[in-house]
């Protein structure tokens, strides 16, 4: 495969951004708008030689330029030269020369020199801030690097795209779809579109710092680790759009374009999720390759039902539903609680401390030393008949769990609410409360059972399922969100989809501080454009909370879990630190 690039003629006109060059590469700044004193202001920031009460001294300090847009290729660096200028409390304005520290605020999109010239990358383009600092104070301009390429297959002819142009409405792509949101650290991406029976594709992605082009006899294209860049971590804050073209027959037909946004914030921590084609967990720390992490190869028993604390101690459930609890160091796998030695168990959450271990059974809790495994006692809670799908407030405010009266089994029931008890301390919890009843459902929405719910990281959302079937691999099976202490439930429309797609058991992601928005990852059987035909396969997606308190959907379109088997069938994605 050869690379072919192209470079363009940007240019900026307003007042304070230049982009004219001299000879020698760098910008011509006009001196008819300065004052200059010859030998009366030191480039140190003195004062006029020999000095004398009263002198003047440095003001403020500017670049000569503030903003400007430049084009990059590969193998062609372009460079443009920054001048610092003071201005001083007598009204000169001169350069400074000698002393200035220069640095840029990212690395990544090029480099600066002790004389102010910057270079530009020439694998990527982004925005970046070039800083001058000297005697105290700094200046500040921004640089927009824009990458061009094009990426041409070998024996690929480019010029049957000289054609007459056709619209055609819908995007033609598979996946991703319109208006996923994919965090700066995903690690690659599969681009998989229709079949139209074409002699070639086009593929166009621009943004502020991005425009590639690529050509394709396939259908699909993978943005992998060494070209993402240039797509992904390049365009962090930033919107792509993407358009897909086709040569069929005599002319080429234009797809609708579509968007993909590329947050500033990382997915971080590892998603440990059950497979029963391993019979066990696997794990895929974020961008890297799932690999076994607790399967039938490592400890002679199918294993699932899985919870992860904060003290580095994985509890599961051997051998199905309602069978031995078990409990291992995550390093080591050491037991803690041995096959046999805690009674039978299904669903499970540690506290947020990682000091204890709560375990449902058929409505039953058991509750254990989160680090040794000692059995302590059984909880009860005042107000609910079935205790089941309890999650733990990350804030040790709350237990969440759906109360399901008149089942028999935790693994399926229907009809389900979803209640919190206060944590009193010590795995003591007060009266229920009724969050979400399926009354608050079926009117609007047809679902008759609520279930699965889960505590956001600042513990005042719960994500939650809801379907018209009962609780397990239901088709109809769907994501909301509704505030801790209860209201109306959003609809998680973008992440679901539709209705037909099996989104199920939400679980979120790690934050940090500061963040304005979260990840959350689901198994869904929805199709991941022609890689996989139904089979539960996880999927992730973005939170908003200032839209989720606005009433309104918070969620994106979501985006396939990268580095999963697509053969396997993979359920309950929790996400650890």
């Amino acid at each position: 495969m050869r690379l072919a690039f192209l470079i363009l003629a940007l240019g900026c006109a307003n007042e304070g951004k230049h982009s004219d060059h001299a000879a020698d590469g760098s910008p011509e700044y006009d001196s008819g708008s300065l004052t200059y004193y010859d030998g009366d202001h030191d480039s140190d920031g003195g004062g006029p030689d020999g000095g004398f009460d009263g002198d003047p001294i440095i003001e403020s300090l500017a670049l000569d330029i503030t903003e400007i847009t430049m084009l990059t290729r590969p193998g062609e660096p372009r460079t443009q030269r920054f001048r610092l200028m003071a201005t001083w409390t007598d009204g000169a304005v001169t350069r400074i020369t000698d002393g200035v520290e220069w640095r840029l605020n990212d690395i990544h999109v090029g480099s600066i020199d002790s004389h102010g010239l910057f270079t530009t990358s020439t694998t990527r383009g982004g925005r970046v801030d070039v800083i001058a600092q000297y005697d105290g104070l700094s200046a500040i301009g921004e640089i927009t690097v824009k990458y061009v390429g094009t990426l041409v297959p070998e024996g690929f002819d480019v010029t049957m795209f000289d054609v007459a142009q056709t619209p055609s409405s819908g995007t033609g792509m598979l996946y991703p779809l319109d208006g996923v949101v994919v965090p700066k650290n995903q690690p690659s991406m599969h681009f998989q579109w229709e079949d139209h029976g074409a002699s070639g594709y086009r593929i166009v992605f621009e943004s502020d710092v991005t425009k590639l082009t690529i050509y394709s006899t396939a259908l699909d294209w993978i943005s992998d680790s060494e070209l993402w860049p240039v797509i992904g971590e390049s365009n962090a804050g930033f919107t792509i759009e993407s358009t897909l073209s086709a040569r069929v027959g005599d002319q080429v037909m234009v797809r609708d374009p579509q968007t993909m946004t590329v947050q500033d914030l990382e997915a971080v921590g590892s998603i440990i999720y059950w497979t029963p084609t391993a019979q066990g967990l696997m794990e895929i720390p974020y961008g890297e390759t799932a690999r076994n992490f607790l399967t039938q190869s490592e400890t002679g028993h199918c294993v699932g039902c899985h919870a992860v604390s904060s003290q580095g101690m994985v509890a599961f459930t051997y051998d199905g539903g309602s069978a031995p609890l078990g409990m291992k160091t995550i390093d080591g796998l050491e037991d803690r609680i041995a096959r046999g030695a805690g009674g039978n168990s299904n669903y499970k959450v540690f506290s947020p401390d990682g000091s204890l271990l709560l375990a449902g059974l058929n409505g039953t809790l058991s509750l254990f030393d989160g680090v040794t495994g000692a059995f302590i006692k059984n909880p009860t809670i005042e107000g609910a008949s079935w205790v089941n799908n309890m999650d733990w407030a990350p804030d040790d405010s709350y237990l969440v769990f759906v109360d399901s009266p008149g089942t028999s089994y935790d693994l399926t029931f229907s009809g389900g609410r979803i209640m919190r008890a206060p944590h009193l301390g010590d795995g003591e919890f007060g009266p229920a409360e009724e969050i979400v009843n399926v009354a608050d459902l079926v009117s609007t929405y047809g679902f008759s059972n609520v279930y699965y719910p889960a505590v956001s990281p600042d513990s005042q959302w719960i994500l939650f399922n809801a379907s018209t079937g009962d609780s397990y691999d239901d088709p109809d099976a769907s994501l909301f969100v509704v505030p801790i202490d209860g209201g109306t439930p959003i609809e998680l429309s973008k992440a679901n989809l539709d209705y037909s797609q099996s989104n199920s058991l939400p679980k979120w992601a790690p934050a940090t501080s500061g963040d304005d928005m979260w990840w959350f990852a689901f198994a869904s059987r929805r199709n991941y454009g022609h890689s996989t035909a139904g089979n539960p396969q996880i999927w992730m997606s973005s939170f908003d909370p200032d839209a989720a308190a606005s009433g309104v959907d918070p969620s994106s379109t979501s985006i396939w879990m990268s580095n999963q088997n697509p053969s396997q069938n993979n359920h309950i994605p929790l996400w650890v630190p």
